[in-house]
């Protein structure tokens, strides 16, 4: 049975680790994550109104697009070469799921330039797409702060208050955190890797949905359940590095495509 390892009320100092050199850093007490603190971060989420869109519902807003913005011909000349990257994609991320994505080799295909061009160009000019991507960058945005607030119990040598409603920090102390954190690692750590905001929203994931090495050292089980990633949308494809071949086909022409006030 997988346990926790600290019992339910426990929690354990935190600094991150690029604030460690000050004399009083930033120290925050972070509690294990139960079934309480996942239904807390979810109803956090639907209480700030967080709305996100999975890959598939994407990829149609970007198909909708390609048609009102390129034209028939054009659309009928794309739609299956764009389908036929995204199915590439996908086999490419179930033959991959379990090697770490440093280790993985590239993705090869032919014509992944010449489409990730065409979905750039649809991404940009088509605005019900983008309203659809900015509600899922305010998504992951909010997660973050949801997580924290189900996790962190309280904090000491921070300037902004600690606000609660009943057990939990509320979503907006989270927010004032986040902001401090982040000015006082631009004073005092200005060359490290991560924000201290990052390190501690890392370190509160890892306790609300626990690691391999924390596992199996407490009593209740752990959820199966995961919060579900948004990162991959329907363009998200062209940001991932994915290794292509030269282009083989023309783009349509930029001013083909108009430009959408929807």
């Amino acid at each position: 049975m997988t346990t926790y390892p600290l019992e339910a009320g426990e929690a354990e100092p935190f600094v991150p680790a690029s604030l460690e050199h000050l004399t009083n850093p930033p120290t925050f007490f972070l509690r294990w994550g139960t079934p309480r603190e996942k239904e807390q971060q979810r109803r956090v989420m639907d209480e700030e109104g967080a709305v996100t869109y999975a890959s598939e519902t994407m990829r149609a807003e970007i198909l909708r697009g390609m048609r009102e913005l390129l034209g028939p011909e054009d659309f009928d000349l794309w739609q299956p070469q764009v389908k036929g990257w995204w199915d590439a994609v996908d086999a490419y991320e179930a033959e991959n799921k379990d090697v770490p994505v440093a280790e993985r080799d590239p993705l090869v295909y032919e014509d992944q330039d010449v489409v990730s061009e065409v979905l750039e160009q649809i991404a940009r000019d088509w605005r019900p797409y983008r309203l659809m991507q900015a509600d899922n960058n305010e998504y992951q945005r909010k997660l973050h702060h949801a997580i924290n607030s189900a996790i962190v119990v309280s904090f000491d040598n921070l300037d902004t208050a600690v606000i609660k409603r009943g057990r939990y920090l509320t979503f907006d102390c989270l927010l004032n955190v986040a902001d401090r954190l982040d000015k006082y690692g631009a004073k005092h750590a200005p060359g490290s890797a991560l924000r201290p905001s990052q390190e501690l929203s890392i370190e509160c994931m890892k306790r609300l949905f626990l690691d391999k090495a924390s596992e199996g050292n407490s009593d209740s089980p752990v959820p199966s359940e995961a919060t579900p990633d948004t990162s991959k949308t329907g363009t998200g494809e062209k940001n991932g590095k994915l290794t292509g071949s030269a282009r083989s086909r023309k783009t349509p022409a930029r001013s083909s495509a108009k430009q959408s006030g929807r």
